[in-house]
Parts: structure tokens; C-alpha cells; sequence
């Protein structure tokens, strides 16, 4: 389990990060499935991110795989153009110092 997270919300978007989308669209929610990319792409950032700030360094295998999990969640964000996650995921890149040149 994650420390500090609220579990059922993070095992929420861990879920939904792996299990495959039906691409249903509806009035309501054509918008928000738009900023996801389509296939959940935005979900599966969230839950990187949120797996990198809340699980402890021993939980995660090999030494790089918080930054490389940093890196694929940041730019999924920015390929989505999710404005509003995005710099949080940078000011953890830079926490762990793996921040790139130009964010």
C-alpha cells in the first residue's frame, strides 16, 4: 500500500491505468475523454505520478525506476496537454533530480 495516499482512490486509478477502455463517447463526457487522449492515457499518468510520490524507494525494484516512471508520466501529461498535473510531476522530477533541461 501506498503511504500517505487515500487507498481506494489510488487503487482506483491503478486499475483503471491497466485495464483496457471501451472508446464510448457521449455528449457529456467528450471533452474530458478528448483531454485523456482517447485510451486513458491521462489516467495512467496520474497513477504513475501518484505511484512515484507516494510509494517508499525500497517498494520500487531497481534505481532508475522512479525517474523513468517520472519521465513516461511527464510526457504523457504534456502529449495530452494536461496543464494542470504537469507541473507537479516536474517539481517531483526535480525532489528526485531527474528534472530535463527544458521542462
Amino acid at each position: 500500500m501506498m503511504a500517505g495516499a487515500a487507498p481506494r482512490r489510488t487503487q482506483q486509478l491503478l486499475d483503471g491505468s491497466l485495464r483496457p477502455r471501451l472508446n464510448r463517447s457521449s455528449i457529456i463526457c467528450g471533452k474530458e475523454r478528448a483531454l485523456e487522449g482517447g485510451g486513458g492515457e491521462g489516467e495512467r499518468a496520474v497513477a504513475l505520478y501518484m505511484a512515484c510520490k507516494h510509494l517508499p524507494a525500497a517498494v520500487l525494484a531497481a534505481p532508475g525506476e522512479r525517474a523513468g516512471m517520472l519521465a513516461q508520466a511527464a510526457a504523457m501529461l504534456q502529449k495530452i496537454g494536461h496543464r494542470s498535473r504537469l507541473p507537479h510531476c516536474y517539481h517531483l522530477m526535480k525532489s528526485v533530480g531527474t528534472l530535463p533541461s527544458a521542462p
